[in-house]
């Protein structure tokens, strides 16, 4: 009987330890999806903020061709009865530059107004980045704390 008891018990200790095996890595099997699905959003999100980039810099594009279109059909019908309207009332050469200047100033502010746009574009997933790295350290204190 004395044989019997010490291999029944060793025979259940294995038995328990693949047990216990089963279940660990059913654990690390969850944990790895767990990171996987987190991967996932991390890169929907950068994605998103990629696209919001691009929309914002097609939108910045057409307000600065709209400025250009505003400014060629500005250059080429404006300035002549600007010009007739002011020569009547000063020498035609300060009509000339007082209308130029006109013009200028209206080209300038529409100008800044699209570069104002442009810098204000964001293309880096800067959020995105920032979870990733949040994620990363949580990541290495789990495994750190793990080992323990």
């Amino acid at each position: 009987m004395a044989i019997v008891g010490p291999d029944n018990s060793l025979g259940q200790r294995w038995r328990d330890a693949r047990d216990e095996w089963r279940e660990v890595r059913f654990d690390v099997s969850e944990i790895g999806a767990g990171v996987g699905r987190i991967a996932q959003g991390e890169a929907r999100l950068a994605v998103a903020e990629v696209r919001d980039g691009i929309r914002a810099t097609v939108q910045a594009a057409t307000v600065a061709g709209i400025a250009v279109v505003i400014s060629v059909v500005t250059l080429a019908w404006l300035p002549l009865p600007l010009l007739l309207v002011l020569a009547e009332t000063m020498p035609l050469w300060a009509a000339a530059l007082v209308t130029v200047g006109s013009l200028a100033l209206v080209a300038l502010a529409i100008g800044i107004l699209a570069v104002r746009r442009y810098r204000s574009i964001r293309l880096v997933p800067r959020e995105a980045l920032q979870r990733l790295k949040e994620d990363k350290e949580w990541l290495a204190q789990q495994l750190s704390g793990s080992s323990d």
